[in-house]
């Protein structure tokens, strides 16, 4: 698997945004596959740990937040600015300060994610936001309660 750590500077408009500054490409080689594929979908560095072990076909227990990247589940990658958190999937890019959604995008149309949908009434979000949250809750008392591990 290759990979890398973080994005450089681009001329690219796509790639400034919000969304954009963490898009980095994942390479995975897989000698028992003779075609070439390649898979559109938002991932993050946490799911290379269960995608390399779903690989080697490893079935004994594992504490990992990330997911199989071959798993018939949603995707979804989540940053922090240092500002907010920021959820990301293949539809959407939402912003969440903490207490509130401050921003909401529609990643299919908006690419430059320059309309903020977060106050249009026709808009539900209320599944992504409930994803973050529980993520962040999840993260944070797993931290606290020190469960970050196999026992």
């Amino acid at each position: 698997m290759i990979t890398a750590d973080h994005t450089s500077m681009s001329k690219n408009e796509k790639y400034q945004t919000d969304a954009g500054i963490y898009s980095i490409p994942i390479l995975i080689f897989d000698p028992s596959k003779s075609e070439v594929e390649i898979v559109e979908k938002t991932v993050q560095q946490i799911d290379i740990l269960p995608t390399i072990l779903d690989l080697l076909h490893y079935d004994l227990p594992y504490f990992a937040f990330g997911n199989a990247m071959s798993a018939n589940k949603s995707t979804y990658a989540i940053s922090f600015s240092g500002q907010y958190y920021q959820l990301i999937t293949d539809n959407y890019c939402l912003q969440f300060d903490g207490e509130k959604v401050i921003a909401l995008f529609d990643r299919q149309y908006d690419k430059l994610l320059k309309d903020n949908l977060v106050n249009k009434a026709s808009v539900n979000y209320k599944k992504e936001e409930t994803l973050l949250k529980a993520i962040i809750q999840t993260y944070n008392a797993s931290l606290i309660e020190n469960k970050m591990s196999i026992k």
